[in-house]
């Protein structure tokens, strides 16, 4: 199972994203007194040999159809009863970017337009009734980062490079990741359409793993090398801001903007183990909130607020297994499935 894969051999580039797509505002409750939310994840889990793509609504788990091959799940979003979930799955021989979408009708999956070497879809949105996903396509060189609206894909230049995250604010498409130069491994950016844009203060190498815009600014997270650790942060517009973490090094994963608020979800390493966590950059600073239980080594990957409550996905180590969970505040509840990641949370 993966987190997150950074392949960098020449002019080939391949970066998993483990990111997710996040809505623009947040939805509003639909009734009062004793509605209680439902919290949507996605993810894979082990079954014999293969990684079965799936979803969880609360603890239920509906799998995916995937190819003769391994199947990952890295976003979702949910619109009008319908659950839409991004991945890929492997027909033994490529990578095929794909969605899924579930609803009373039944599970479809929708293959994305690549070139000859496959490709991967990290993210997920849907607006006015459009679906959007983001990823990469392979030419058998080199990948490209590219979007696909429904099922044309749109290239983003330059290549080699990778797309993890989109979302769509008004008419505009934003997607966010990174590319590389003959000089530096990986740089940082997001694009506006087509337009790209670089995130500074990364000059070394640098990744954005997730976007958000809200009230015309757009929001990115992820992680940039200092030269001696990778360090989690977040981009207000090109304007970097370090997160707190331990002695060594972090990521910041997943990041969620809505009414001037901003919560970015990751972890950091604190010299023993991996600590998952969420950082509140508008209360007077930087809070960050542990969602450690102390002993695991765990990872946060997707976050969601809704309502005053963040929650968030992610998942925990055994010491011989993966276990998918999610949070609610800062109480986990763990989720079925053999060796299992959560990587993307959705909350309605």
């Amino acid at each position: 199972m993966k987190k997150k894969v950074v392949l960098f051999l020449f002019l080939v580039l391949v970066i998993v994203f483990s990111a997710c797509s996040r809505k623009n505002s947040t939805p509003s409750s639909p009734g009062q007194g004793s509605w209680t939310p439902t919290v949507y994840t996605a993810g894979s889990y082990l079954a014999g040999s293969v990684y079965v793509p799936c979803y969880w609504q609360g603890t239920v788990k509906t799998d995916l159809p995937p190819g003769s091959g391994n199947g990952y799940a890295y976003s979702i979003y949910v619109s009008n009863g319908t659950v839409y979930v991004a991945g890929y799955y492997n027909t033994g021989t490529i990578d095929v970017p794909c969605y899924w979408t579930v609803s009373g009708a039944g599970v479809f999956r929708t293959d994305l337009p690549a070139e000859s070497g496959g490709g991967d879809a990290f993210s997920i949105c849907v607006s006015n009734g459009t679906v959007y996903t983001a990823g990469y396509s392979n030419n058998g060189t080199y990948v490209s980062a590219c979007y696909w609206t429904d099922s044309i894909r749109t290239d983003i230049p330059p290549t080699p490079g990778s797309a993890g995250a989109i979302c769509v604010s008004g008419n505009t498409v934003y997607t966010a990741g990174s590319y590389a130069s003959s000089t530096i491994t990986s740089i940082a950016c997001y694009w506006t359409d087509s337009v790209k844009t670089d995130l500074p203060g990364a000059s070394t190498s640098g990744l954005a793993y997730s976007i958000s815009v809200s009230n015309g600014i757009v929001y990115t997270a992820g992680e940039y090398y200092n030269g001696s650790n990778n360090v989690p942060c977040f981009w207000t517009g090109q304007a970097r801001t370090d997160l707190p973490g331990g002695a060594s090094f972090g990521a910041a994963d997943s990041i969620f903007a809505t009414g001037g608020e901003v919560y970015v979800a990751g972890y950091y390493y604190n010299g023993t183990i991996d600590i998952p966590c969420y950082w509140l950059p508008s209360s007077g600073g930087i809070t960050g909130v542990s969602l450690s239980d102390g002993t695991h080594t765990a990872i946060a990957l997707g976050i969601y607020a809704l309502n005053g409550t963040v929650y968030t996905a992610g998942w925990y180590s055994t010491g011989t297994a993966a276990v998918a969970c999610c949070w609610t505040g800062t109480t986990r509840t763990d989720l079925p499935g053999n060796n299992a990641q959560a990587t993307a949370i959705f909350v309605q």
